[in-house]
């Protein structure tokens, strides 16, 4: 590579650098935007079922019609912000690459740029966010705060139905509890998939 050629390049690398940093940033607000909606529609519901709670001829009804609702718009915002989420990993990954060559340049250099290991996505990723990799790491996403209210928003539901059909309180609330857990640990496991494929697929490795 002449001088012409590893100025071009380098030129380029700057420049994709950059809009990997831009690509974050708007993933990030779209992470931001979509889960502020979705707590922003529970905070309206439960003030809502404030109003309506006292007379039953009402709340049953608004029930029906407004929690399998809240459900649907929760599972969309966490398709997608498991989706963002990855994306954003991917991002964060290619930015790492263009740090670590840029360590490489000079000997100056190691001590602007952390070593980070690109051998390994996931090390990778979680290691420039100051995170160790571990599969929990995935309790604390937005995906997955998410997934916790929608699973609760689920439960509730089924403690509902439960006492309304006949049950006492303390079974229905005992089995709409294991119901948010079930579902919350079924968000979990997906979610992880995706983010081991997600991830895998940088070094084309589906297997992982």
């Amino acid at each position: 590579m002449n001088d012409d050629q590893q100025k071009a390049f380098m030129t380029a690398l700057g420049t994709e650098h950059f809009a990997l940093q831009g690509a974050r940033g708007q993933i990030n607000a779209e992470i931001t935007g979509r889960a502020a909606l979705y707590l922003a529609t529970v905070s309206s519901t439960l003030i809502a079922f404030g109003f309506v709670a006292r007379d039953r001829s009402a709340f049953v009804p608004f029930a029906a019609a407004v929690l399998p609702a809240l459900l649907i718009l929760g599972e969309f915002t966490f398709i997608r912000l498991v989706a963002a989420s990855v994306e954003d990993l991917r991002y964060l990954y290619a930015i790492q690459q263009i740090r670590t060559y840029y360590r490489g340049l000079v000997p100056d250099g190691l001590t602007f740029f952390a070593d980070i290991t690109i051998s390994n996505p996931r090390v990778a990723a979680t290691h420039a966010m100051g995170m160790s990799p571990s599969s929990l790491n995935i309790v604390f996403t937005a995906g997955s705060m998410i997934a916790a209210i929608n699973s609760i928003v689920a439960g509730i539901g089924i403690a509902l139905i439960l006492r309304d059909a006949g049950l006492v309180i303390a079974i229905a609330a005992s089995c709409g509890a294991i119901t948010a857990l079930v579902i919350y640990g079924l968000h979990l496991r997906w979610a992880l998939s995706r983010y081991v494929v997600g991830l895998a697929a940088l070094t084309g490795n589906t297997a992982a």
